[in-house]
């Protein structure tokens, strides 16, 4: 059974002024499941973040949240449309 992606990316160009940190990159993060990111030191992991959560603009490629582009949502939006865990905690306290 393969979930839908609600965040994707795809043919990805991204890295630090002209500095390539990964090319032709391409990931599908599913709604409903634990997506981990493995790789060696500087492999790109944290540059895939941060140009998944918009603090880094791809030089190519294309990344979209409910199968639309990512900047087509103000960033608060983005934020709370791909947010996991971060809102109020649903525990009563006793």
């Amino acid at each position: 059974m393969t979930l839908p992606a609600r965040l994707a990316a795809t043919d990805l160009t991204i890295g630090y002024d002209r500095r390539v940190i990964s090319e032709g990159l391409s990931v599908a993060i599913p709604d409903g499941s634990f997506t981990v990111i493995v790789g060696a030191n500087a492999s790109g992991k944290s540059t895939l973040l941060r140009a998944l959560a918009r603090l880094l603009t791809p030089t190519a490629g294309a990344i979209r949240l409910d199968d639309r582009p990512l900047g087509d949502y103000p960033p608060d939006d983005t934020r709370t449309r791909a947010s996991c865990g971060s809102g109020p905690s649903r525990t009563k306290r006793r």
